[in-house]
């Protein structure tokens, strides 16, 4: 979607990055203040096994916190998953426990 609003005129242009192991954040981006993200959610979907934050998959947030610490102007985050993850509470606990840090 980000993608085709950049290519129609409606968006800036920016990099749009595939993978957030191990990114390295250089040139631009080191500028950014803000992150937008969004990480599987098989683990805290209630269709999903419900296993939690202990799904590979889902502990894929850990990188996005790691990038977002990268930033020296980084300042705001906004997250998108399912609404289950606010109601299990070990998941809700590991998601707040990354936020304070």
């Amino acid at each position: 979607m980000l993608k085709a609003r950049m290519q129609e005129g409606n968006l800036p242009h920016c990099d749009i990055k595939n993978d957030v192991i191990g990114y390295e954040p250089e040139g631009e981006a080191k500028m950014a203040q803000a992150v937008l993200a969004g990480f599987p959610c098989q683990g805290v979907s209630q269709a999903g096994f419900q296993s939690g934050m202990q799904d590979d998959r889902s502990m894929l947030i850990k990188s996005v916190f790691e990038c977002f610490d990268k930033l020296p102007k980084g300042k705001y985050m906004l997250i998108e998953n399912v609404g289950a993850l606010l109601h299990q509470t070990p998941s809700c606990r590991t998601m707040l426990n990354f936020i304070q840090k």
